[in-house]
């Protein structure tokens, strides 16, 4: 969403955002205390200027956020 708002412009070339949204989703990646990753998140969009999946994915997992989906996960 802060892409879409922010950098509209960029959002037509906005590539697996459901992908994203999914995965961290059902990996719970927000869980806990999500706000220093929320504003990591924030400050690298704000560095990108658009959304990158794979800078958001690896940003995610050098704050300890596993978005890994096993069966056993999921159950």
């Amino acid at each position: 969403m802060y892409v879409r708002y922010h950098y509209f412009d960029k959002w037509d070339e906005a590539k697996c955002v459901d992908e994203y949204i999914l995965r961290a989703s059902l990996a719970a990646a927000f869980s806990g205390q999500p706000d220093n990753l929320l504003d990591a998140i924030t400050a690298r969009l704000v560095a990108l200027k658009s959304f990158d999946l794979d800078e958001l994915f690896g940003l995610m997992r050098a704050q300890g956020r596993s978005l890994e989906l096993t069966e056993d996960r999921l159950w």
